[in-house]
């Protein structure tokens, strides 16, 4: 593939990751607007959370488009503008977690700061060569595990304690979006440039933006479609259901 053919490929995957992480955002206003609960996570403060998430990593990946901020280290090209975008959406994703589960303090900064570990060691590695890319690779995987942990561990077993049976169902939705699929990205990591470089930068650079626009547009459409907002769209009918509330439920036609 020649350099030319390589520049147009890469702005077409960014423009795609942009345009998909828009439709996450356009999703999660159009939920704020409709929706008139004040249930966590479903009051002002948790759409918030789901609007910036697509919103943020939206305009990352149009900054992408153009390489703003990409620098050029040990002969690979690195977009900064991705791992700005993943220090700052990824611990309102998790954040959003733990704000559904109503976690205590210590979990929500144990939540984000094994998030916030995962991303800049992630990218301290890649600035780097030799021994030293896979030292720091590996405490970024250590991260990941230990966010990994709270996740499966603490923040889930306050949810089937204090939600319910229902809300216990939506966040192992979320949940096991996160868990399973972020683990794609080490994966993806250790097989691209700096590391073991059996796939091209462009190749790499493919694969993360659409694990990202799955992860994201993914997370904002479980999250809204279980909220209930929607139903009176689809059914035309003005009353819904909503599963993830604080005591687990919520009876048709309250308001």
């Amino acid at each position: 593939m020649s350099a030319h053919t390589s520049i147009i490929a890469e702005s077409i995957t960014y423009s795609i990751g942009a345009f998909g992480l828009a439709v996450g955002t356009i999703v999660a206003l159009v939920a704020w607007r409709l929706d008139d609960q004040e249930t966590v996570p479903y009051d002002d403060a948790g759409y918030a959370m789901l609007i910036a998430i697509p919103a943020l990593a939206a305009l990352a990946y149009v900054g992408m488009r153009f390489d703003t901020f990409a620098i050029t280290t040990n002969g690979i090209q690195i977009q900064t503008l991705r791992y700005v975008d993943w220090a700052v959406t990824t611990p309102l994703l998790v954040g959003y977690m733990a704000y559904a589960a109503q976690a205590d303090r210590r979990t929500v900064v144990g939540v984000i700061v094994a998030d916030l570990l995962m991303v800049l060691l992630g990218f301290v590695a890649v600035l780097q060569t030799g021994v030293a890319v896979y030292v720091l690779g590996g405490l970024s995987t250590i991260a990941y595990f230990c966010l990994v942990y709270y996740l499966f561990g603490p923040l889930d077993r306050l949810v089937r304690d204090r939600g319910g049976a229902d809300k216990w169902a939506v966040y192992a939705k979320l949940r096991n979006l996160v868990g399973f699929l972020w683990f794609a990205y080490p994966v993806v990591w250790v097989l691209s440039p700096p590391a073991l470089q059996v796939l091209t930068r462009q190749t790499t650079g493919v694969l993360i933006t659409y694990m990202d626009v799955a992860a994201k547009l993914g997370f904002v459409l479980i999250a809204t479609n279980t909220a209930g907002v929607f139903d009176s769209l689809l059914t035309g009918d003005d009353d819904y259901d909503t599963e993830l509330t604080t005591d687990g439920g919520r009876e048709t036609g309250e308001s």
